[in-house]
């Protein structure tokens, strides 16, 4: 019954105290509604991949290796890596492999009947890649979906653009220079939290009958048989499934040596070589190692362990600093409930009585609160989603989890809140407190906790503009070549590429292309990081270096500029057969002074027909940022191409963008009827490189103006409690002359110091944290005094206002009540 009373007067101040309740709901809301977007988000990072059954036995093995000095960790390995393993250690039950079809095969084009994609998310795996991995099937099972050669699995999405509703199992589509295959099975999207993302999946036994592909892509005589006999073609990714009790480091360690001497063939080459085991659950969030599931190269990636636990930390805070404001205001309503609580301590209630009442207080504003926080989450949450790419959801029936989490969230803050005001009124005496003999500076706690509150929100304020600032600078920084206005034509397959001059040159005529290049690649895109042989002083050294081909307008047509000697020229035919340019950073990497006439040798075959052995250095390009400014610039070795790129470099004029790209799309149906056109504008690929940068600026910005909302509603309860304490002063001060300024001076002077003590704070807990930040990228902006200057005067900004609302309430009452108040 005691219960029920209770409610009922915690229902009944609801409805009374309009004002302060709608202040501690809404503070309590926006709390808990930031926070579980946070947890939330936090949650299904955590998620990644660990949806497969026994996830804990799968590993993705990739490699350590380091040459001449240089370390390079791959995600990718040998063809022959996973089935030699399995096949000599017994610690290994089996393996599956996926091979990037579209990147060294560039894209096949995929007919059925009337209709034709390029598809970029296709890519091939062994037949037990559904063993490793749960997908949803639609169509077929996962016994058989990826066993006969000639097999493509579709994901729902791709089965719908060439078929529509049809059912698609068993038909047939063609590849375009690889054959024709049956449908064997469709299955659901990939989930969002799976770091396997693809569109399409053909059998690796069908690379069996690609030996033309093959050495189109890579050089003469390779094919998928020679590269299942080498253990030194890093092509692959590679998943083991271990036995329970595996321990990578102990294997790594004590197994590991003996097996790579015996069968890895170029274990000499290296310094070291050694396995990377990454645990599946794991490579979402630690793994950044080269040449993970991505077509380009250096994306900053924002989810990391350690921004995990900060964004847990600010879910925390933002909770806490709710719960506070609710005491906060729950206090400085004192004079309102202290002869309440004084009176029930007369009639006979005890301390426990008063503590349960004020949690029952707390539990109904803190449930209400989470009905708004729900309805606030449901708003946002599509947004965020499309912010993010992921797929939240608050379904509590579909998800215990979500529930689990809400719950908890709802108790942590209800407790939380009632635990201060719970204690604070019952530790009092009924004479205390009917005489109210106590004075403000009793609250010390509660400055306590203005000061952390602010000193959370001037600190998420600073983060922000750092973050910000350096966003800005990554992209605007001049990247050492001209990207503004570049649209890259993507040309697939061997006829687009064979007729990459007719295109260049039928577009140069047009008064809306300024400009044309061929290349194999483009700023942003991962380039081939291969071994090398080069003249050194004491003789041939190995050495790495990024390999590109560009036509000799490529420099031009960029913008670039020579550091020294010259770059290739139609007007020297031997260039296309004998010549290398270099740029900065491989003079230094090779430890040249005077690089001219230097000897480079790789050994591949170009599709051109030419070879990159005993080339000679002819120029070398100042450095330009090729990959992102979140690494250093590394050495880069151009070959030069006569024709036959892979991508065909466009400028537009300044005159009209529309019209320059209907040029692009009118000469590419003239040269390449029937066949898809892939473009991109070269800025915003560079700018996506970026994208999850963004993000982060984008949630930091918004949780530090959450901060700031509780903060101003924390300090707008104290000032309300220090106005009620100091009622009668004022109106003695009004009396004597004090204008309006007078008065925001006398409560300003209460809370000014607090605030200092939280800048000073929130300033030294910047510099250190967001300083450390910004050393994890190789180019990055300076923190200067922008950021220290916005987080300062937003504090007292804020601090200003909610003192100012309470001196214009303070100021304009009436006089005769305010002396005559007790």
């Amino acid at each position: 019954m005691s219960w029920f009373i209770d409610y009922k007067i915690a229902f009944r101040r609801l409805t009374k105290e309009k004002k302060y309740s709608l202040i501690n709901v809404g503070g309590l809301a926006i709390g808990m509604a930031a926070a579980l977007l946070i947890l939330l988000y936090v949650q299904f990072e955590l998620s990644y991949d660990r949806y497969h059954e026994n996830h804990q036995q799968i590993y993705r093995i990739g490699m350590d290796a380091t040459f001449s000095g240089e370390r390079v960790q791959m995600a990718i390995n040998s063809v022959s890596i996973g089935p030699l393993m399995v096949d000599q250690m017994h610690e290994f039950t089996s393996f599956t492999r996926i091979f990037p079809v579209n990147f060294f095969f560039n894209n096949l084009i995929y007919r059925y009947e009337d209709k034709q994609f390029a598809e970029d998310g296709v890519l091939a795996a062994d037949s037990t890649f559904f063993e490793f991995f749960e997908f949803d099937f639609i169509h077929g099972n996962a016994r058989e979906a990826l066993t006969e050669p000639y097999s493509v699995v579709m994901t729902e999405s791709m089965a719908k653009r060439y078929f529509g509703t049809h059912h698609p199992y068993g038909e047939m589509i063609e590849l375009e220079g690889a054959g024709t295959f049956r449908v064997t099975a469709v299955v659901s999207d990939p989930p969002a939290n799976s770091h396997i993302q693809f569109d399409g999946l053909i059998s690796m036994s069908s690379l069996y009958h690609f030996d033309q592909l093959f050495q189109q892509g890579f050089a003469q005589g390779v094919t998928w048989r020679v590269l299942e006999e080498s253990a030194g073609s890093r092509i692959v990714w590679v998943y083991l499934k271990s036995k329970p009790g595996f321990d990578p480091q102990e294997f790594a360690e004590s197994r590991w040596p003996e097996f790579a001497q015996a069968h890895i063939d170029d274990i000499s080459f290296f310094d070291k070589l050694e396995p990377i085991f990454q645990p599946i659950a794991d490579i979402h969030l630690t793994s950044k190692l080269e040449y993970e599931m991505t077509t380009e190269s250096g994306v900053v990636t924002m989810m990391s362990p350690d921004l995990i636990r900060i964004f847990i930390a600010i879910a925390g805070f933002l909770l806490v600093l709710a719960s506070i404001n609710y005491a906060n205001i729950t206090i400085s309503q004192f004079n309102r409930r202290s002869k309440e609580v004084g009176v029930k301590k007369v009639m006979g209630a005890q301390n426990p009585d008063l503590v349960r009442q004020f949690f029952t207080e707390s539990i109904v504003f803190t449930l209400l609160a989470l009905v708004f926080a729900l309805v606030l989450v449901e708003i946002f949450l599509p947004s965020v989603n499309n912010l993010l790419g992921v797929e939240l959801t608050t379904n509590i029936f579909l998800n215990p989890r979500v529930m689990v989490t809400i719950i908890a969230v709802a108790l942590f803050v209800g407790v939380v809140s009632g635990i201060y005001p719970a204690v604070y009124f019952s530790s009092f005496t009924p004479l205390k407190i009917l005489q109210y003999r106590f004075k403000a500076n009793r609250h010390s706690l509660k400055k306590i906790l203005i000061i952390v509150q602010f000193t959370i929100s001037v600190f998420m304020i600073i983060a922000t503009v750092v973050v910000s600032r350096q966003l800005s600078y990554l992209t605007s920084k001049d990247l050492g070549f001209d990207h503004d206005r570049v649209v890259v034509v993507e040309l697939k397959d061997e006829t687009s590429r064979m007729q990459g001059r007719v295109l260049q040159n039928e577009l140069l005529s047009s008064p809306y292309i300024e400009d044309a290049a061929l290349s194999n690649t483009y700023p942003s895109r991962l380039t081939i990081f291969n071994s090398m042989e080069v003249e050194h002083t004491t003789g041939t050294i190995s050495l790495s270096a990024n390999v590109a081909q560009v036509s000799p307008d490529y420099l031009d047509f960029m913008s670039m500029e020579m550091k020294e000697g010259r770059f290739f020229s139609y007007d020297y035919p031997s260039d296309f057969h004998e010549a290398v340019v270099i740029n900065e950073a491989a003079q230094k990497s090779f430890g040249w002074e005077d690089p001219i006439g230097k000897s480079v040798s790789m050994g591949l075959h170009w599709p051109d027909g030419t070879r990159s052995d005993n080339r000679r250095v002819i120029g070398v390009v100042k450095d330009f940022h090729f990959a992102s400014l979140g690494k250093p610039i590394e050495p880069l070795v151009w070959y030069p191409m006569r024709d036959q790129g892979q991508f065909l470099n466009v400028r537009l004029s300044n005159h009209d963008y529309l019209k320059g790209l209907s040029a692009i799309e009118n000469t590419w149906n003239e040269v390449r009827p029937n066949y898809p056109l892939e473009r991109n504008f070269l800025s915003g690929v560079i700018a996506s490189m970026y994208q999850s940068q963004k993000v982060l600026s984008i949630f930091f910005a918004v949780f530090a103006w959450v901060c700031i909302i509780i903060a101003f509603l924390g300090l707008f309860g104290l000032a309300a409690y220090s106005v009620e304490q100091r009622t009668r002063e004022i109106g003695i001060r009004k009396v004597l002359g004090a204008r309006l300024f007078n008065i925001i001076g006398i409560l300003g002077r209460e809370f000014t110091w607090l605030i200092v003590i939280a800048v000073i704070i929130a300033c030294s807990l910047a510099w250190y944290f967001m300083t450390y930040w910004l050393s994890s990228f190789a180019y990055h902006t300076h923190m200067g005094l922008m950021p220290y200057v916005a987080g300062v005067l937003t504090a007292f900004a804020t601090a200003f206002i909610a003192v100012t609302v309470h001196a214009l309430r303070a100021s304009s009452g009436n006089l005769t009540r305010a002396l005559q108040y007790e």
